[in-house]
C-alpha cells in the first residue's frame, strides 16, 4: 500500500513539475527574488566598470512592474534572466531551465527538421542537421537571413541577445545564435517561428518552424559531432604534436597529459589547443604549463573583491556631502558608495614540475571564442613566459573571475562574479578578450569541408620556424 502511494505521490509531483512552467507565482515571492538579485549583484559585482551607462537601481525599480505583470513563472524567470543578463557578464547569470522548466526545448520542429545554426563572421549559417536526409531540405551551408519577417540580426538584437550572459560581442555571438529557437513544449500557445533561408545556391524559401516535444536523437545528427575528450594528443606531422585541453575542471587531465609526456618528448614541435576549453580550475591548466617553461614561478592575473565595512560605511555617510577629504576620509566615503576594493595583489604557481620532463620545444597555443576563464587564465601565465608560444586563431571569450551562487526560492540558481581579474600589469581583458598574434577565422566553405584553416595555419608556422 506504501508502493502504491509511493508510486501516487511521484505521478502527482511529474505533472506538477511538467506544468510548473504555467502557473503563477504570488507578488511578494515574486519581489523577493528580484531584490535577492538587486541586493546581493550591488553589493558584489565586480564589473560594474564595464557597464558604465548601467543605473544597477533604476533598472531595478524598472522591473518591480514588469515581474508582478507577469502571468506565469516561466515569463517571470526569463524577466530575471534578462535582468541579469543586463550586467553583461560571462560570470553572472542564472541557472535554472533544466529543473524548473524540464521541457524547455530547441532545434525539434514539427516538421520533422532539426537543424544547428551556427554564427560565422556574423552570419548564421546552418552547418549541422538532424539526418543526412534533412540536407534534402535545408542543405549545410543554408544561411538564415529572416526571422519573423526582421533581419535575424534585429531578431537576435530584440529576442535572443539580452537574454545571454556574455562578456565580449564574440562570446554574444557564438553562445547566443544556438539560442535562437528555443523555448516551452506543450505551452497554451506553441513557440513558432517564420523563418526565411536562403540555399548556397543562392536560392530562397520559408519555413514555418512550430517547437515539437519529440524528443531529438543527438546520436544522429550530421555530420555527426566529433568525439570531444577532456584530453587529446595526436601527431599533424612527421614531428609536430597536437594536444588539446578542453577543460581544466578534472583532476584527469593533468593525469592524462602526464602519460602523454614521453610521446611529447619526440615532437620538434607542439599546438595546444585551447578552442573548445570552457575553464575549470585555474591550478589546474598552471600544473600542466608548468611543464613547458623552465621558470621557478607562474605569474597569473592581478585580481581584486569588493568589501564592506558597516562602521566605515557609517562615517562615509556623514562626511558623504564634505567637500575636502583627506586619505582616512575618502576611505570611509568610498565605503558608502560600495566602491572599497581588497586589492589580492598577483596570482603565483610555484613550479614543481620533474625538470627531466620539461618540454621545450617551439609552442603554437589555438585560441577562439569558446576559450574562457580558467582557460584565458592559463593565456594569462603563458604570457609571462616570454616567447615561449604564438597565439593563433580567435579573440577569447574574455570572461574570467570567482562567481558567487544563490539558490531561487522557486527553483534554480542566480551567480555573481566576485573576482575582477586583469593582466598582472593592470590591462584588461574581460570584456574584451585575449587577441591572438595571428589572427585567423574559417568561413563557411571551410566548416562545410571540415577544413580546421586554423590548425593548418598554425602547422604551416611551426614548419616554417624549424
Amino acid at each position: 500500500m506504501k508502493a502504491l502511494f509511493l508510486i501516487f505521490i511521484l505521478f502527482i509531483s511529474s505533472i506538477v513539475s511538467a506544468q510548473d512552467w504555467n502557473t503563477d507565482l504570488s507578488p511578494d515571492r515574486k519581489i523577493y527574488t528580484l531584490s535577492k538579485i538587486w541586493k546581493e549583484v550591488s553589493e558584489n559585482f565586480a564589473f560594474f566598470e564595464n557597464v558604465p551607462f548601467l543605473n544597477w537601481d533604476s533598472l531595478y525599480q524598472a522591473y518591480i512592474p514588469k515581474v508582478l505583470a507577469s502571468k506565469t513563472k516561466y515569463e517571470y524567470y526569463r524577466l530575471l534572466e534578462r535582468f541579469i543578463c543586463s550586467l553583461k557578464d560571462g560570470h553572472t547569470l542564472m541557472y535554472h531551465f533544466n529543473d524548473v522548466f524540464p521541457h524547455y526545448k530547441r532545434y525539434s520542429f514539427n516538421n520533422q527538421l532539426r537543424f544547428y545554426p551556427e554564427s560565422i563572421n556574423k552570419r548564421i549559417y546552418i552547418t549541422r542537421v538532424g539526418s543526412k536526409e534533412m540536407t534534402n531540405t535545408i542543405p549545410l551551408g543554408t544561411e538564415i537571413i529572416e526571422v519573423n519577417n526582421m533581419p535575424v540580426i534585429q531578431y537576435l538584437e530584440q529576442s535572443v541577445f539580452p537574454y545571454i550572459a556574455a562578456s565580449t560581442e564574440q562570446s554574444l555571438w557564438y553562445y547566443g545564435v544556438p539560442e535562437m529557437f528555443r523555448g516551452l513544449v506543450n505551452a497554451g500557445k506553441p513557440y513558432q517561428w517564420n523563418v526565411k533561408f536562403k540555399k548556397p545556391d543562392g536560392k530562397v524559401f520559408n519555413l514555418i518552424l512550430t517547437l515539437t516535444s519529440e524528443p531529438a536523437d543527438e546520436g544522429k545528427n550530421y555530420p555527426p559531432y566529433p568525439i570531444r575528450n577532456d584530453i587529446l594528443f595526436n601527431w599533424v606531422g612527421n614531428d609536430i604534436a597536437y594536444l588539446a585541453l578542453n577543460t581544466f575542471a578534472k583532476d584527469t587531465v593533468v593525469k592524462v597529459f602526464k602519460t602523454f609526456l614521453p610521446e611529447l618528448k619526440k615532437a620538434k614541435s607542439l599546438i595546444i589547443d585551447l578552442r573548445k576549453n570552457e575553464g575549470g580550475n585555474t591550478n589546474i591548466g598552471a600544473e600542466i604549463l608548468s611543464y613547458f617553461t623552465d621558470e621557478d614561478t607562474l605569474i597569473g592575473s592581478k585580481w581584486k573583491t569588493r568589501i564592506s565595512n558597516s562602521y566605515f560605511k557609517s562615517n562615509g555617510y556623514n562626511l558623504r556631502n564634505s567637500k575636502t577629504l583627506d586619505e582616512e576620509e575618502k576611505t570611509y566615503v568610498s565605503h558608502y558608495k560600495n566602491e572599497s576594493w581588497l586589492e589580492g595583489g598577483t596570482m603565483k604557481f610555484e613550479n614543481k614540475s620533474d625538470p627531466q620532463n620539461r618540454l621545450r620545444m617551439p609552442l603554437a597555443v589555438l585560441t577562439g571564442p569558446y576559450t574562457v576563464s580558467a582557460g584565458e587564465d592559463f593565456l594569462i601565465m603563458l604570457e609571462g613566459i616570454k616567447d615561449r608560444a604564438i597565439r593563433i586563431g580567435q579573440k577569447t571569450s574574455g570572461s574570467s573571475g570567482q562567481r558567487l551562487g544563490f539558490r531561487i526560492p522557486d527553483g534554480g540558481s542566480f551567480f555573481i562574479c566576485t573576482k575582477n581579474d586583469t593582466y598582472p600589469d593592470g590591462r584588461k581583458f574581460v570584456g574584451i578578450g585575449i587577441l591572438p598574434d595571428i589572427e585567423s577565422e574559417p568561413d563557411i566553405e571551410d566548416i562545410i569541408k571540415e577544413r580546421d584553416v586554423i590548425l593548418d595555419r598554425a602547422i604551416t608556422y611551426l614548419k616554417n620556424k624549424q
